[in-house]
């Protein structure tokens, strides 16, 4: 309650043609991510046509289970920003520091091959966000934009929601290589295993942010061969030959690991002890029993 004896709920329901929006996407044999478009110069924004309407940060993260791009976060800046300047919504110094991205790889002509670069293979323009809040915009000027290009066409429409589907090549996934072929399994966030088949030596791409403590094992061996590909993913020169496996791992994972093991150690150390000195209170009390 409120100091006027208001009764506020702190819980919004989704619109239900967002689960089948997500069940339909969950159906889909690929890996792609997707994009939200209009697209948001900032993280806020105003769902003014729900029955309840939400107002507060773009939560498409939270409600597709595929991953999803649709705010101006500090960690999407290297790519992002290219994106609103394709828009006119770029404004610098706008929700955190930009990098330098003058001398960007993010800038092919075609809007697919962008989008390609970050394995984006769905858009989901919205129909029920209010123009006005969060500098979104209206949604007719990127409806009208969106049947101009190349490669990306309307698919299906969930509600106030329109899918469009980008067409990129079949071989680019979330790890992937322009030169060898690649298939792989994920594990869990924080670990990825490859199989590849390779005559030569090959690029091997992972399409998440750059960071050093993301690496590559061959046969237990370290590749030190680590740098950025389209200016904000990882690359790995991989110079091993023929049928191989290669486990990709976040590193500071082992950490949480360990700790982890050695926390359920103590917690079953302390449970014997436990364990050891009822059963010892047990017999003495037995002992003085019988006596």
């Amino acid at each position: 309650f409120t100091a006027g004896g208001i009764k506020i709920s702190p819980w919004v329901q989704v619109p239900n043609y967002y689960t089948d929006l997500n069940h339909w996407l969950n159906e889909q044999k690929d890996d792609g991510r997707i994009i939200h478009f209009p697209i948001n110069p900032g993280d806020g924004l105003r769902y003014s046509d729900w029955e309840h309407p939400y107002l507060g940060i773009e939560p498409g993260e939270y409600i597709f289970k595929r991953p999803s791009i649709g705010k101006n976060g500090q960690g999407a800046k290297l790519y992002y920003n290219v994106l609103l300047q394709r828009f006119n919504k770029f404004s610098p110094l706008a929700y955190g520091t930009d990098p330098d991205i003058t001398n960007s790889e993010f800038r092919s002509e075609q809007l697919y091959e962008e989008l390609a670069k970050l394995n984006v293979r769905y858009i989901i323009l919205h129909k029920d966000i209010d123009p006005e809040i969060g500098l979104v915009g209206p949604f007719e000027p990127v409806e009208e934009y969106l049947a101009k290009q190349d490669n990306i066409k309307k698919i299906n429409t969930f509600g106030k929601l329109d899918v469009y589907k980008v067409e990129i090549p079949k071989d680019i996934h979330l790890i992937y290589s322009p030169d060898a072929k690649v298939s792989y399994q994920k594990i869990n966030p924080t670990l990825y295993y490859a199989s590849v088949v390779s005559d030569s030596a090959f690029d091997l791409y992972f399409l998440e942010n750059f960071d050093p403590n993301w690496q590559v094992y061959i046969d237990g061996q370290k590749i030190e061969d680590h740098s950025k590909v389209f200016s904000y993913a990882n690359k790995w020169r991989i110079n091993k030959l023929g049928s191989f496996d290669i486990t990709l791992k976040y590193k500071p994972q082992d950490f949480v690991d360990e700790g982890i093991r050695i926390s359920k150690s103590v917690v079953l150390l302390l449970s014997l002890i436990c364990l050891t000195y009822l059963i010892w209170k047990w017999k003495l009390n037995k002992v003085s029993y019988d006596r």
